[in-house]
């Protein structure tokens, strides 16, 4: 019996193909950890975009609930001549941010049938306000993440939201009360 072996030469992976994958998964995962933390930066910023929002359409809710024209000497009613320029820092969430309100008085000119800014004589109060309320957040805050991280502000920069309302000298509770 004659018996011929072949001989076949195998065929594997050469170290250089070997080191060259290695590189590129190397890379691969590289990007993805950079995405990753792309993700959370930007998670946390649109999270402190929608509290300062919250903060914002709270104090616009707040100013539009007054109670009565005149100021309350108690200080127990909201009224609309309390709705004045102010800023003052509010914490939410162990975050501070700066809410500015600024005030612009209307006023209705019988003479010209028009609104201005110009307070005629014997006004007493304006006719409606426009209120704009800026809430912003700054460098010298931290966030906290949810697995206790602390992701400073300088990774998140700084922002703000501005949100603008026109509110009558009417009160929803005095229109009610006139129509009753």
């Amino acid at each position: 019996m004659d018996r011929t072996m072949k001989l076949t030469r195998q065929h594997g992976f050469s170290i250089l193909e070997i080191l060259v994958a290695i590189l590129i998964f190397a890379i691969g995962m590289l990007a993805l950890a950079s995405l990753q933390g792309s993700l959370t930066r930007s998670s946390a910023d649109a999270n402190l975009r929608t509290m300062a929002a919250n903060i914002a359409e709270r104090t616009i809710e707040d100013l539009r609930g007054f109670g009565r024209i005149d100021t309350d000497t108690s200080g127990t009613v909201n009224a609309y001549a309390d709705i004045i320029n102010g800023t003052a820092t509010i914490t939410d969430g162990s975050i501070p941010f700066t809410r500015t309100i600024a005030v612009t008085d209307y006023y209705y000119d019988l003479a010209s049938d028009t609104f201005t800014t110009t307070e005629p004589l014997g006004a007493v109060y304006s006719d409606f306000k426009e209120v704009t309320v800026t809430v912003a957040w700054g460098a010298d805050s931290g966030y906290e993440t949810d697995d206790a991280n602390t992701i400073s502000s300088a990774d998140l920069g700084t922002g703000s939201i501005t949100a603008s309302v026109f509110i009558s000298s009417v009160s929803t509770q005095g229109s009610a009360s006139a129509t009753t």
